[in-house]
């Protein structure tokens, strides 16, 4: 029953494929609740059993996967639990791909967050972010304490109120207060106008993660006309934004600032 209840919950706030049928979202369904069975066994194996445990927790990483892309279930609970799934076993750059795919859907999830410190910490490559990434942390503080579901209804509430005081005026010539009207308007752009920027600032679609074990960054876009960036290879986790798309290459911004090229395949887009 509590599965259910959770992967209904799932299904009703993530956006989903129209065209699922009963069959399908049975089958999902089922697959949810073995994913879960599976990583409760491979807690339970991990002392006597590491290598076991590790081999359980990437099928379990599967079949999470698989729910996400099958069922098209866009839902940061889901998502941390992938990244949970996949840092138990061992691969970090995908763990951490999925923490950052659950924290741009709800900023204040705390498996997501606890897991993407963890994560990062185990990269091991510290590096301190310019001042612009300062500016924009400040910007966006709120995302810390208010789940984005909390400002988006508290935009749509002022949006429609300043519409029907608007509304209610113009048909019935009824007395409003102005400052109802402007106090309306000045939560719904604040709400509103703040998730706009959250999502052209902070999604826009170029932030990456190197998830290939070990992967040198080139000069340029080729490993025979160029030469290494750096002396040592990036490690699977790094962190970038993709400025530069050429054919089967990207070159990235690492987040100190250092620019390289890698293969598209050696790292995946949040």
């Amino acid at each position: 029953m509590k599965r259910l209840i959770l992967l209904s919950l799932l299904l009703l706030l993530a956006p989903t494929r129209l065209d699922a049928s009963p069959d399908t979202a049975a089958a999902i369904g089922n697959l949810f609740d073995e994913a879960g069975a599976l990583m409760v066994m491979a807690d339970e194996t991990l002392d006597a059993d590491p290598d076991h445990a590790r081999s359980l927790y990437a099928q379990c990483a599967a079949m999470y996967r698989s729910c996400i892309e099958d069922g098209a279930i866009d839902s940061a609970d889901l998502h941390a639990n992938l990244g949970n799934a996949e840092f138990r076993a061992g691969n970090t750059g995908l763990a951490i791909v999925s923490y950052r795919r659950a924290e741009r859907l709800d900023p204040t999830n705390p498996i997501a967050r606890a897991g993407l410190t963890a994560a990062r910490a185990q990269v091991g490559v510290l590096v301190d972010p310019d001042p612009p990434h300062f500016a924009v942390d400040a910007l966006f503080i709120w995302r810390r304490w208010v789940p984005r579901s909390a400002i988006f209804g508290s935009g749509l509430i002022a949006w429609l109120a300043l519409w029907g005081m608007l509304g209610f005026r113009t048909f019935t010539c009824a007395h409003i207060p102005g400052g109802w009207i402007a106090a309306s308007a000045a939560v719904a752009l604040l709400t509103l106008g703040a998730q706009y920027a959250e999502q052209r600032t902070l999604y826009h679609g170029n932030n990456a993660v190197v998830t290939a074990p070990q992967i040198l960054g080139m000069n340029g876009p080729s490993p025979i006309a160029y030469k290494p960036t750096f002396a040592d290879p990036l490690v699977a986790g790094v962190e970038c934004e993709i400025i530069e798309r050429r054919d089967a290459w990207r070159r990235v911004r690492l987040v100190d600032g250092r620019t390289t090229w890698l293969p598209a395949d050696a790292i995946e887009t949040i």
